[in-house]
């Protein structure tokens, strides 16, 4: 098995870093974000 190359690993972090960034900032933005997440989901699943 080889390893990925350092530009994909590089890739990897960044979009790993920059996604926790945005889901922080909307976490801190709106802080009932999971409760509305879980409320759309439970209504999808319901109705």
């Amino acid at each position: 098995m080889t390893l990925p190359s350092r530009r994909v690993l590089r890739l990897v972090a960044w979009s790993y870093a920059v996604k926790t960034l945005i889901v922080g900032a909307a976490w801190i933005l709106i802080p009932d974000l999971p409760q509305q997440a879980m409320a759309v989901v439970r209504s999808a699943f319901v109705d």
